[in-house]
Parts: C-alpha cells; sequence; structure tokens
C-alpha cells in the first residue's frame, strides 16, 4: 500500500480506539487483511438491537431454499430449480470492511456453479429421509470450494439490511465527519462511514461479536467436529481414520451417506455457539502487531539517510540497517516475548511478517525517507520500491525457522519473486523460535551449495527469537 500510512478505522475517522471499541465495532487496520470472517452461529444469542431477528432471517432463507430444493423434484431445468439456485447465489458484499488490502479481492462470493453444487449435496440430504432446511448453515463445512470466507459473504448479504442500520447508528453516535450518503436495494437511505481505500464508496461496520478467524487450513472448519467428542468419534468410526488424514472431497461424500451423521451433526449444531475472538487479549496478535512495531520503533529510534537519488547499494544499506534493528528489538530489547502465545507455541509467520512490516515503514517515516513498504499478501513478502519515480525494487521476505520449507524458500521460491519483479536485490530474513535451529541448518547447508555453484543467493539474515531463562534461573 504505497504512500499510505497504515492506521486503524478509528485513527482514519479521528476517535479514540476506546471510543471504537465501545460502539462494538471491529476496528480493522486499513489495507492489510484482517484475517477473520462473520460466523453466523454468533447470531444466534446476540443482544445487538439491529441483529435481534438476524439470526431468524438466515433461517428463513434456508426454509424457503429447502422448500424450492424439494418442489423442484431434481427438474434441474424447471423454474423452481433455477430460483432455488439464484436464492444461493450471491456476490461479494463489497462495502462489508473487514480490513482487506488494496490488492485482495474482498470475499470471494458464491457464483452459480457453487450455488447449484451446494443444492445437489442439500439433495442428497434430503433423499436419506431428513427434512431440516439447517442443512444448509452445516453443507459449508462439507463442501469443497466453500470455506469460512464464503459462509461469511452468504450470511452478510443475508443480513445486509441489519449491518447497515447497526453501521448507521455507530457512525451517529461517533459523530464520524468522513461519511456517505447510500441507498440499499431496499430504497432505504443510510449515513455510513466512507470508505478509506474508495472515497467515493461506503464500508459496513462490523460487529466484533460476529467475529471469528479465519482457518489457517481448510479442514480446520471442522472445529465444531474436533470440539465434541460424540461428533469427531462418531465421524472417526465412520471415516475408518481419523479426520485430519482424509480429504474435504471424500469425507463429503463419505458422510452425506450417512444418515446417523448427519442427524446427529444437525441435533449438535442446533445448540452450537461458538465464542467469538477475543479482541481484548488479541491472543493471536492479530492487532498487536501494529501497536508493538510503533511501539519499540519509537522506544529505539535509529538514523537514516538516503539521498535524492539514491543508488542501489545505498538503499541496500538502509534495509540492512532496519534488518539489524528489528533483529536487536527481537534479541536485546524484548520484544521476542510477543512471538509466543501464551502456552508457550510460536505465533502464525503471518504475525512476524506484519511486525516487520510496521517497523520498517516507522523507521522509514520517522527519518522522511520515501521508501515505502508494500506487503504482498498470500506470498509473505514484503516489497520495498521507491515512491519517487525510480524502478528500484528491494524483497524481503521473512519466515519462521519452524517453516520446513526454509531452504526450498531461499533457493526458489523468492527468486522466482526476484524474477517477477524483475530485480535481483532479495533478502531472506529468518527468526529462530524452535530449540534446535534444524531447519536453519538446513538452510544455511543449501545457501552453501549455490554458493559453490555460484547461483544467485539472496543475503540471508538469522535473528534468536527465542527467550532464554534469566540469570536467577540458571545454575
Amino acid at each position: 500500500m504505497p504512500n499510505r500510512e497504515i492506521l486503524k478505522l478509528s485513527e482514519y475517522f479521528g476517535v479514540s480506539s476506546t471510543q471504537f471499541n465501545r460502539e462494538g465495532a471491529f476496528n480493522a487496520i486499513i489495507g492489510i487483511d484482517s484475517g477473520f470472517y462473520l460466523d453466523p452461529t454468533l447470531l444466534k444469542r446476540t443482544k445487538i438491537k439491529e441483529f435481534l431477528g438476524a439470526y431468524k432471517k438466515i433461517t428463513q432463507h434456508y426454509e424457503r431454499v429447502f422448500t424450492l430444493l424439494k418442489l423442484s423434484q431434481k427438474d434441474y431445468h424447471s423454474k423452481l430449480w433455477k430460483t432455488a439456485v439464484k436464492q444461493c447465489t450471491f456476490p461479494e458484499p463489497k462495502e462489508a470492511f473487514l480490513g482487506y488490502s488494496q490488492n485482495h479481492v474482498p470475499g470471494k462470493g458464491i457464483g452459480k456453479r457453487l450455488a447449484e453444487q451446494l443444492l445437489m449435496s442439500a439433495e442428497k440430504v434430503w433423499e436419506l429421509g431428513i427434512d431440516n432446511p439447517d442443512i444448509f448453515a452445516i453443507l459449508g463445512i462439507l463442501e469443497e470450494g466453500f470455506g469460512a470466507d464464503r459462509i461469511s459473504d452468504m450470511s452478510i448479504n443475508i443480513i445486509y439490511e441489519d449491518l447497515l442500520a447497526f453501521s448507521q447508528r455507530v457512525t451517529k453516535n461517533l459523530a464520524l465527519s468522513k461519511t456517505l450518503s447510500f441507498t440499499s436495494y431496499s430504497g432505504e437511505k443510510y449515513l455510513l462511514p466512507q470508505n478509506p481505500l474508495s472515497p467515493t464508496n461506503p464500508i459496513l461496520l462490523i460487529p466484533k461479536s460476529f467475529l471469528r478467524p479465519l482457518p489457517a487450513f481448510d479442514k480446520s472448519i471442522w472445529d465444531m467436529i474436533d470440539n465434541n467428542s460424540l461428533l469427531r468419534n462418531r465421524v472417526n468410526r465412520i471415516l475408518g481414520t481419523s479426520l485430519k488424514n482424509i480429504s474435504k472431497k471424500n469425507i463429503k461424500n463419505i458422510l452425506l451417506s450417512n444418515k446417523e451423521f448427519i442427524t446427529t451433526l444437525l441435533m449438535e449444531y442446533k445448540n452450537y455457539i461458538p465464542s467469538p475472538y477475543d479482541f481484548s487479549s488479541d491472543p493471536l496478535m492479530k492487532s498487536k502487531w501494529l501497536d508493538i512495531g510503533r511501539k519499540f520503533s519509537q522506544q529505539y529510534p535509529i538514523k537514516l539517510t538516503l539521498p535524492s537519488v539514491p543508488t542501489d547499494d545505498e538503499i541496500k544499506h538502509i534495509i540492512s540497517e532496519i534488518i539489524f534493528q528489528f533483529r536487536r528489538n527481537i534479541e536485546n530489547h524484548g520484544v521476542n516475548k510477543y512471538l509466543y502465545t501464551s502456552e508457550g507455541k510460536p505465533q502464525h509467520e503471518d504475525f512476524i511478517q506484519k511486525l516487520f512490516f510496521i517497523t520498517a515503514q516507522s523507521y522509514c517515516k520517522a527519518n522522511n525517507l520515501d521508501l515505502n513498504p508494500e506487503v504482498n499478501q498470500g506470498s509473505g513478502a514484503v516489497d520495498f520500491k521507491m515512491s519517487n519515480g525510480f524502478n528500484q525494487k528491494f524483497l524481503v521476505e521473512l519466515k519462521l525457522d519452524k517453516n520446513t520449507a526454509l531452504p526450498e524458500g531461499y533457493a526458489k521460491q523468492l527468486l522466482k519473486y526476484a524474477e517477477c519483479e524483475e530485480t535481483i536485490n532479495c533478502f531472506y530474513v529468518v527468526v529462530k523460535v524452535s530449540k534446535t535451529g534444524r531447519n536453519i541448518k538446513r538452510l544455511e547447508k543449501k545457501r552453501q551449495e549455490m554458493l559453490g555453484q555460484g547461483l544467485l543467493c539472496p543475503d540471508l539474515y538469522i535473528i534468536d527469537g527465542t527467550i532464554y531463562p534469566t540469570a536467577s534461573k540458571l545454575r
């Protein structure tokens, strides 16, 4: 996100985080993927006035679709079937603001093919003798091509007007100055916050109490099953193996033909209410990275200078200085304690990448440099570009040493990015969080092999992020 300071929504609108949080709205970080989705099961017991009937709207929508499905009698050319498909087809809710970056598509929506796929799966369940429209609520768990993000998109579309009303109330309560008038599909007019990334468009504010972290892997969406011993044991018995050892497609085919499982799953779903993400403690560091990066950049400043027309070597020196200071912040200034969860497990790699990103940007801003770091979402690369017209690019990739693909990332992936960006200026930064450092040794061996073959080798930096016992505890 060049030439743009990373801000929270509250900062953009000029109100305090405390005020924003008091309204119950998600305080997204602008231009950075938030990693959250709206979980419709969290609507079941909400006390937010705009959403008191929201979950009923979702269930009633499923009931209408299920009725159309049954009446169509598998006639895929009938008007009933086509109407059912249309009822399950949803565009991406582009006004929903969950912190997506500029280059990231905010939600995938549900097209005709996926809608038909969903309906055919529901049809299989009906053929088992199960007449329950709640099946649509859980088919996203089983359906290949679906995921938490699409379940979120579907739900947002169904409760769209409720989200508009909530966003308007928050806008008025906080007296936000950057607003737009918006007319909904129903013809109602709303006063909504301005979209920071597209000022001519509004945004929908999302209640924090409806949000959960997107699962790292598709199978993690099975947490309703994983956290329920009855369901988990039943699934393992039906499959003949652990849930984690079989593909989602095969799981769906097996389980959709098992009436006992579907009946049990529907029964458990009726009473299932997960916990929303704990934004106050932020255990996954979904937003704390911004505050931590800013804090340590201010506490431990560095002096950086860059000529008006810098050479590649001069820019490389600046980036190296930022990396060295980032290392000092981790190894000497206590940032290493944030690299682990309360259980002592390393945080997700995404956290360290974002932490470095904001650290680099903070140091550039403090020194009035036009060196603009851009997060390349999904790849883990941070792309440094000169913003004053020079075509100079510098790639910095950060990894935790728990990543078993370190050597491959160094030898192939980063160089592939470099080829795409037409640059040879690459930095590979690895933060050690493991006890053995086994993957770092493999990485260093690969680097020596590449050097011996005369191949291009990215600059390698190793940062020790491990936490050592204090002297009083050493004996």
